[in-house]
């Protein structure tokens, strides 16, 4: 009997692979579980095991495999199915029924463990990687809402565009010197000297706003 005959046999392959989005990850599934199991039996046959042995060698290593499937990588560790292979190899070691038979010698049992470090848990994370359903989440950033600050005058601005004297609400709160001079203030820039300063000053703020 062949490998191929036995895993169709045994259906363990469909019992292992769950949905595949795609022909390439089916593929990439299929490639993977059928090198392990080859593997596994290879070992198993090296060593002399009987059919039976075989027989719980490679339920026990598809066990291990189809937990990490099931299970996912966010919920099992390395460390766990290391602890889940163990407790399932010695079931098979120690004769305590009906919990565990002894199918096993402590010599099988030593090599076992030692191939299936070596093996499956060497490269625990590329099965991981491989056989675990693996969720993308694609984002996008897009502005929705846009906000311009509008333009307001600066202290200095507001200061420059208004002279107290050129509020009439306070000319009643001045003084009569007070008074006197605003109008000599305004007689001096309307009709004297000042004309010509207060025309340069009008030129410059005219020319600094354009």
């Amino acid at each position: 009997e062949t490998l191929n005959d036995w895993l169709k046999t045994t259906g363990i392959y469909e019992r292992l692979l769950f949905t595949p989005r795609n022909e390439a990850e089916k593929k990439s599934i299929k490639e993977v579980i059928e090198q392990f199991t080859f593997n596994n039996f290879v070992f198993s046959f090296k060593s002399g095991f009987s059919e039976e042995k075989i027989n719980i060698f490679m339920e026990i290593m598809h066990y291990v495999l189809r937990q990490l499937i099931d299970l996912g990588a966010a919920s099992l560790s390395e460390d766990q199915s290391y602890e889940n292979f163990k407790s399932l190899l010695l079931r098979h070691a120690v004769h305590r029924p009906p919990h565990s038979l002894s199918f096993l010698t402590l010599e099988e049992v030593k090599k076992i463990d030692l191939f299936v470090q070596d093996s499956f848990f060497r490269h625990f994370e590329m099965y991981k990687f491989t056989l675990t359903v693996k969720d993308q989440l694609n984002m996008k950033e897009k502005s929705y809402f846009t906000h311009q600050t509008p333009k307001t005058s600066t202290i200095g601005e507001a200061a420059k565009a208004i002279k107290f004297s050129e509020v009439p609400a306070l000319k009643q709160f001045f003084s009569a010197e007070e008074q006197e001079k605003i109008k000599e203030e305004e007689e001096y820039m309307l009709n004297g000297p000042g004309r010509i300063e207060r025309i340069l000053n009008e030129e410059m703020e005219r020319l600094q706003k354009d």
